[in-house]
């Protein structure tokens, strides 16, 4: 939906000018972010996450502690002479291995992390979107809109003229179609 599109609905909702007759035609707002840091839901949702991140950190370390210790074994063979040519180079081939390993291990930790905190935000986004419905169905609401989020989270079935303009749809289709047909009509018969 376009900002100017969205922006006439917020101006005709708040006017009055698509409600008739609703005394309740409350626009509102909410910030799923600031809910987010601030609920206790929210708040625990980020200890965890903070959690799930010194995880991915550890793993980080691990990996780069590994590849310390396999090229502190190389430089100190290398400087006690202990490699041939062909052993070194097999030696900084494992290297080569372990490092790209370490990368996947270290990238699919990161990707894991990053899908389930996006989840659970995603899954707590939706308890408020709903918590938020039935909270401003309660309270006489009529539209209500997340600033952290596009669209809109709840319409009051008072203000919905869905019915109405599928009448108006239509009625324009037929007159459309008429006049399409007198001329194709026209057409053929020149």
């Amino acid at each position: 939906m376009s900002k100017k599109l969205l922006a006439s609905f917020v101006f005709l909702a708040v006017s009055g000018c698509c409600v008739a007759g609703d005394a309740s035609n409350n626009v509102f707002s909410i910030d799923s972010n600031k809910l987010l840091r601030e609920s206790r839901e929210g708040r625990a949702l980020l200890g965890t996450s903070e959690k799930d991140k010194e995880n991915v950190m550890k793993i980080e370390y691990e990996q780069s502690k590994k590849i310390g210790e396999l090229r502190s074994k190389i430089e100190d063979g290398v400087r006690a002479g202990k490699f041939t040519e062909d052993v070194l180079q097999e030696k900084y081939e494992e290297l080569g291995r372990l490092q790209k390993k370490a990368k996947r291990l270290v990238e699919d930790a990161r990707e894991d992390f990053d899908l389930k905190k996006q989840r659970e935000i995603v899954k707590f986004r939706n308890k408020v979107h709903m918590t938020a419905a039935d909270y401003f169905n309660k309270a006489g609401g009529s539209i209500v809109f997340d600033k952290a989020t596009p669209g809109i989270i709840y319409v009051a079935d008072s203000t919905d003229r869905t019915d109405s303009l599928l009448k108006e749809l239509n009625s324009r289709y037929e007159k459309e179609k008429a006049t399409s047909m007198l001329t194709k009509d026209k057409t053929k018969k020149a």
